[in-house]
C-alpha cells in the first residue's frame, strides 16, 4: 500500500518540487494545499498517513492542521523558512521541524520514513 503524505505548502515552486520528490521517491502526494480550509477539506475526504506542513500558509498558521493531525495520531514535519522555532516547539514540543527549503529524503527521515522507490 503505498503512503499518502499531505503537502501543506502556498509557494507554488516549493510546492511543485515536493510534490514531485515525495512522488518519485515513492510516495503519494495529497495537494499540494495552499491554504487551511484545502487542508481539512483534504483530511475530510482521503487517507493521509503524514504531513508536510509550511507554517505560514497563505498568511494564516497551519497550527490548526496540526492540532488535527496530532489528534488523529498522524505524524508531520513543520517545514519553514521563518524563524518561528522557539513558538513551534512550545506549541508542538515533539514534531520534527526543517529548514525550508529542505531535501525530501531530510523531511522523510524526519517523519521516519523510508524512500520506497525502486
Amino acid at each position: 500500500m503505498t503512503l499518502s503524505i499531505l503537502v501543506a505548502e502556498d509557494e507554488a515552486l516549493i510546492a511543485m518540487q515536493i510534490e514531485m520528490d515525495l512522488e518519485d521517491a515513492g510516495y503519494r502526494v495529497v495537494g499540494p494545499c495552499m491554504s487551511l480550509s484545502a487542508c481539512f477539506d483534504a483530511l475530510a475526504a482521503q487517507r493521509i498517513d503524514a504531513a508536510v506542513l509550511d507554517v505560514d500558509l497563505a498568511d494564516y498558521d497551519v497550527f490548526p492542521v496540526a492540532t488535527e493531525l496530532e489528534k488523529r495520531g498522524i505524524d508531520f514535519v513543520f517545514h519553514t523558512g521563518r524563524g518561528q522555532r522557539d513558538r513551534i516547539i512550545a506549541l508542538f514540543p515533539d514534531a520534527p521541524i526543517c529548514t525550508k527549503p529542505a531535501e525530501v529524503i531530510v523531511l522523510l527521515r524526519s517523519l521516519e520514513l523510508p524512500k520506497v522507490a525502486p
